[in-house]
């Protein structure tokens, strides 16, 4: 069970992270259109395992729908900003790594709204995976060599995933709190954050559409068209399909390990992304982003060893939304 969980997110999460990079290099702006068909697909498989297996879930859940709400609000603006800052210079690599940069916000956060404690160890790390960010920022700024307006556009790019890092760390307190009040399955969490999510899609509807056909924009002209559809079609249903594989595989490792297990196994995963990106992408970073990425992910691995036992397997269960 383990290793199929494993595979799930390797294959499912590393695959997500490659067409993903696949579609935005032609359609940096499908962000939208992206988020949207991952919502959808990952709710209809929800409702179709709950009215299958366990029905009376849909009826009565453990959590309160109102709840729920709150929960599915911050997670809706986090995934959809996280996509649209690839519309704004801000390569996947880098992506990548300002998403792994959780621990400096969860920290700050809980320090500030919780009352947290952490050890020398943890803050050291944040410290140093703080560094790691603005390293590779500065890095990534100066391989773009182009307009100011593209300049700009990174910034604003940046803005975006930070306020996502931002979001997501009062989403975990919230998580946190939801789980110590409340005995909820991580199929309920999956069901319920992407269904109770799409009808926030409906005021996005018409930027949704014009993404979808700016996908048959260059169909006629190419001789990747299959079915009559064209390679970007394509790619986001398995981008989609990946997605859901992925979350899937940390929801199942994460109901069989510890959370300082699911915490190292996703920072792995996302090193590994980083560097498919690389490889099969030809992203040529500089030494300042390297050293940035490394500094990054290995404060990470740092900080989840770090992490006292007892509260590990509560934030764990906040982590994995992440992915």
């Amino acid at each position: 069970m383990i290793l199929g969980a494993l595979s799930f997110i390797f294959g499912g999460c590393c695959s997500t992270a490659y067409t993903l990079e696949a579609i935005v290099r032609e359609y940096p702006k499908s962000g939208l259109l992206i988020t949207f068909s991952q919502f959808v697909f990952i709710a209809i498989e929800g409702l179709l395992y709950f009215l299958l297996h366990n029905p009376s879930a849909l009826k009565n859940p453990n959590v309160p729908r109102k709840r729920w709400m709150c929960i599915v609000f911050l997670f809706f603006s986090i995934n959809v900003l996280n996509n649209v800052a690839l519309g704004f210079d801000v390569s996947v690599p880098v992506h990548i790594i300002l998403r792994s940069s959780g621990p400096l916000t969860t920290m700050s956060v809980g320090w500030m709204l919780a009352n947290k404690k952490y050890t020398i160890l943890q803050m050291i790390s944040v410290a140093v995976l703080t560094i790691g960010v603005v390293i590779s920022v500065l890095g990534n700024t100066n391989d773009i060599h182009v307009h100011m307006s593209s300049t700009t556009n990174f910034t604003i790019g940046f803005t975006i995933l930070m306020v996502t890092q931002l979001l997501g760390a009062f989403m975990g307190l919230l998580m946190e709190d939801t789980y110590k009040k409340y005995n909820a399955s991580w199929r309920e969490s999956l069901f319920y954050t992407h269904a109770f999510s799409i009808p926030f899609f409906l005021p996005l509807l018409g930027s949704i559409r014009k993404q979808w056909m700016l996908l048959f924009t260059d169909s006629e002209s190419s001789n990747l068209v299959l079915f009559g559809m064209p390679p970007a079609f394509w790619y986001i249903c398995l981008n989609t399909l990946a997605q859901y594989l992925c979350v899937r595989g940390v929801n199942s490792l994460g109901s069989q390990s510890s959370a300082l297990t699911v915490t190292i196994i996703l920072n792995i995963r996302k090193f590994v992304s980083l560097c498919l990106s690389i490889l099969l992408f030809g992203n040529r970073l500089s030494g300042p982003v390297v050293l940035g990425a490394c500094l990054v992910f290995g404060s990470s691995a740092t900080y989840a060893y770090s992490r006292p036992a007892v509260k590990a397997k509560t934030v764990g269960k906040n982590e994995k939304k992440n992915t």
